[in-house]
């Protein structure tokens, strides 16, 4: 009779551990695939900013960026006018916001016209012009606490 709680936690314990490492597996599958997006989108959005303004405008956000100098610039970003801070994680925040990040909300979400879009924790903008131009007759009011970043 002891032999079967003994087995059942042998099985128990092979059971843990094959979910484990199966859960690993999973998480750095995840980890590289979050990771070849992030840096296909940021790559992409370099290309956008370097067409839309000039290959200076994009060195210059680079170069900020990696020494964290903060410096406003306005950019034309996926078609947008923006004004950001370099050295900060506005230009990731715009690129994301500014390209598909909004496309599984957008595509199946109706509105009505004259509907009430909130905004909160609004940031630098991004998401409420985006939601804006998604939807032109729906009102959009952004709600953002800093003032750092409401000036912008």
């Amino acid at each position: 009779m002891t032999l079967l709680p003994q087995a059942g936690a042998l099985a128990l314990a092979r059971t843990s551990n094959t979910t484990h490492a199966t859960r690993m597996r999973n998480e750095r599958r995840w980890l590289m695939t979050s990771l070849f997006d992030w840096i296909g989108v940021h790559v992409s959005g370099c290309i956008d900013v370097a067409r839309s303004n000039s290959l200076g405008a994009m060195l210059h956000l680079v170069w900020c960026n990696t020494f964290k100098i903060k410096r406003r610039v306005r950019l034309k970003i996926n078609g947008f006018d923006i004004n950001l801070r370099a050295g900060t994680p506005d230009f990731s925040v715009a690129i994301e916001s500014l390209g598909r990040e909004f496309e599984p909300v957008t595509a199946g979400f109706a509105h009505e016209n004259g509907a009430l879009i909130i905004d909160a924790g609004g940031y630098i903008g991004t998401a409420a012009i985006k939601l804006a131009t998604a939807y032109p007759a729906c009102r959009i009011v952004c709600i953002e606490p800093s003032s750092e970043n409401l000036e912008l």
